[in-house]
């Protein structure tokens, strides 16, 4: 646009001020500064990771805590059976950490009735205070876990919010700028077409790392993905190429994708509240489009 301002301020005087450019530049230079959703996904990672290996730590507490309840059953304000073990078990084979919580309270509510009775079999202070330091730190850590998930969430918002922003000023470009070359000028008219512009960017990069390798023959993958539970698009899902490391954000009709040289790569698709699909062997052909359709699992909810 800089390159042909003349004809642009020829054709919209009123339109095609200075102030557009500023306001094009400007735009430009926030979405190159957005966060990156790859972030949110390698903490959320970490915690997750940090939150099963604490969850694996329950059932030797309780087996141990066992001894105690079992010695203090003839006793007890209510039956062993009752006491919330067995709810809390259950909540951790099935991976429910909300449940757990839920579960966990309720059985250091019984030890604080029962407490005198527990320790004359026994029972140690330290064991509660191991108990109710395991269960705050699971809490802790699914709180986390939470908080990230709705900042990432956020920032897909935002972040989405932002490209749509300079999409829409980029297109209106492309479209004028093709528009007044179209039969004048055919060769500046393709330089305001998306493949020709993502070719040139390519070029450019290659230049600036010295690189003179012959330019690479490219295709297209082209996906929608939707929800399997109503066939509904997933806006913000995550599609990436493991090989190159590409990644692309679902717009709100599902769909996303990525230029890729010719060959075979493998596709991950992941949104937060589905389960994860990983696609082998998917072919990109020299000038031709690669479409697919992913249908992504809703995760099992308790």
């Amino acid at each position: 646009m800089v390159r042909d301002y003349a004809a642009f301020m020829a054709a919209a005087p009123n339109h095609f001020t200075e102030e557009y450019k500023t306001a094009y530049r400007t735009k430009l230079t926030e979405v190159e500064n957005q966060v990156g959703i790859r972030n949110y996904w390698a903490q959320m990672k970490n915690i997750t990771e940090d939150l099963g290996l604490k969850m694996t730590e329950i059932r030797p507490v309780l087996r141990k805590f066992e001894v105690n309840l079992n010695l203090a059953k003839k006793n007890l304000t209510i039956s062993v059976k009752d006491f919330g073990l067995k709810e809390l078990r259950k909540e951790v084979s099935k991976g429910n950490v909300e449940g757990a919580i839920t579960a966990w309270g309720t059985i250091l509510k019984n030890i604080s009735d029962n407490k005198d009775l527990l320790k004359d079999k026994g029972f140690k202070d330290a064991q509660l205070t191991e108990m109710t330091g395991l269960r705050d730190s699971i809490r802790t850590l699914n709180q986390n876990q939470n908080l990230k998930t709705d900042e990432k969430e956020e920032a897909i918002r935002k972040n989405w919010q932002g490209i749509e922003e300079l999409w829409d000023i980029t297109k209106e470009v492309m479209d004028t700028g093709k528009n007044l070359y179209y039969f004048d000028n055919p060769q500046k008219a393709k330089d305001y077409m998306v493949t020709s512009l993502k070719r040139r960017v390519n070029k450019e990069r290659e230049a600036a790392g010295g690189d003179e390798e012959p330019e690479t023959e490219i295709g297209m993958l082209a996906l929608i993905v939707l929800n399997k539970s109503n066939d509904e698009p997933l806006l913000g899902a995550e599609i990436e190429i493991v090989e190159t490391g590409d990644v692309d954000l679902t717009d709100e009709e599902g769909e996303g994708g990525a230029e890729l040289p010719v060959g075979k790569y493998t596709v991950k698709v992941r949104m937060e509240g589905f389960v994860e699909q990983t696609i082998s062997n998917v072919e990109i052909k020299k000038d031709e489009t690669t479409e697919m359709t992913v249908k992504m699992e809703p995760e099992a909810t308790a």
